[in-house]
């Protein structure tokens, strides 16, 4: 017996999903939205991308939280 996950969800702290992370057919889906989102979405896209994903989220997070801090 061999156990996949192959969803995962992100919950605010109010109990809101806000990103559920799927894999479907050889590819991984990102989708963003939920009761309280401003926008809503999704991408899709090859786990060989992974790696450069995931590097541009982080330098989204960290454009984003610098421009957070205060001057």
């Amino acid at each position: 017996m061999s156990i996949v996950i192959s969803e995962r969800s992100i919950f605010s702290s109010g109990g809101i999903e806000e990103v559920v992370i799927s894999s479907k057919n050889h590819y991984l889906e990102i989708s963003s939205g939920g009761m309280d989102a401003e926008a809503s979405g999704s991408i899709t896209f090859s786990p060989d991308s992974l790696y450069e994903l995931i590097q541009i989220l982080q330098q989204f997070d960290n454009e984003r939280n610098s421009a957070e801090v205060p001057v």
